[in-house]
């Protein structure tokens, strides 16, 4: 059974990150922000997925949760 990893991206005085989160949602909808977009998720301090993670959270593929001010991404 493989083991589930859970990332929680959570939000500071300055950033919202559920706000974060679906505003790089919608530009990855654009082949030529792709990168950009996922450049600015990568660099939330300690989520440490992969360009491909990314790709899936930002693409609606791997779900995500909203908890409060925090997003909850479960592999």
């Amino acid at each position: 059974m493989p083991v589930q990893r859970t990332i929680r991206l959570a939000s500071t005085t300055m950033i919202h990150a559920p706000g974060i989160l679906r505003w790089a949602m919608n530009g990855f909808k654009f082949p030529r922000d792709r990168k950009r977009m996922r450049d600015v998720m990568k660099s939330w301090e300690g989520s440490g997925l992969t360009d491909k993670q990314w790709d899936g959270v930002l693409a609606g593929t791997i779900p995500h949760t909203i908890d409060g001010d925090t997003v909850v991404i479960t592999l």
